[in-house]
């Protein structure tokens, strides 16, 4: 699709390495928008993947709590949309597919812009992608790719900003000292370096406080995709 490869010539972002050879995100140069995300909520587990302009990539595969982020060159983004027209995104319409919502229903949220011609769609399937007439083919065709999707250097991406939620009140002395007091708040930010910290607290069987907090990473310019059609599958 050329709106996809053209834009790869437009925009360059640098990301520096720490020395653990973990992807940092220049907060003062963002990515460039996306291209394409697509948000899976299936067996209650969340895989999300985002293709960005510039090349950026973000991808959480079912099943695996850390995002994992690499930037792939213009070759390899060409590679990743070969054989897909404009003419067939063009051809989706914006809107659900599929049964009727329920708890134990799988969702699968793409979105999707073709920056040159200006299309940019949202849509939603309900239930299993199982190939039948209940949704248009192209939905398979991408979900494929994205689900096929795999770089030798994907590394896990440390975020700006962790988002953390309260659920019930933390003994003080439990609370983490260099965390805000919690003051009666419902949530709060910490910069992303203490993810690692915020996940052993959760998972930390020997806390008794570990199931009082949950935590949300907001990912470069998910505002652009983010209302009506859906929302970032949350980490569990």
């Amino acid at each position: 699709m050329r709106g996809f490869r053209r834009v790869i010539t437009v925009l360059v972002i640098l990301l520096s390495q720490n020395r653990d050879g973990v992807a940092k995100n220049d907060v003062e140069a963002p990515w460039a928008p996306p291209s394409l995300v697509v948000l899976d909520e299936e067996r209650k587990t969340g895989f999300l993947f985002v293709l960005y302009g510039d090349g950026n990539v973000l991808i959480r595969k079912r099943d695996s709590r850390p995002i994992l982020h690499a930037e792939l060159s213009r070759s390899e983004v060409d590679a990743f949309w070969q054989g897909l027209s404009s003419s067939q995104i063009s051809g989706l319409v914006d809107g659900e597919y599929g049964q009727t919502a329920s708890e134990d229903a799988s969702l699968h949220r793409l979105f999707i812009w073709d920056v040159d011609k200006g299309i940019r769609k949202r849509v939603v399937v309900v239930g299993p992608l199982d190939g039948t007439n209940r949704y248009p083919h192209v939905i398979d065709d991408i979900h494929r790719r994205v689900e096929r999707f795999d770089n030798s250097r994907l590394r896990p991406w440390s975020p700006p900003i962790v988002k953390v939620f309260i659920r019930a009140r933390v003994a003080p002395t439990l609370w983490p000292k260099d965390w805000p007091p919690q003051d009666g708040k419902s949530f709060f930010e910490l910069d992303g370096s203490h993810l690692a910290e915020v996940i052993a607290f959760m998972t930390d069987k020997s806390n008794p406080a570990r199931g009082a907090i949950s935590y949300r990473i907001p990912l470069p310019h998910e505002a652009s995709w983010l209302g009506s059609a859906g929302t970032i599958p949350a980490a569990r």
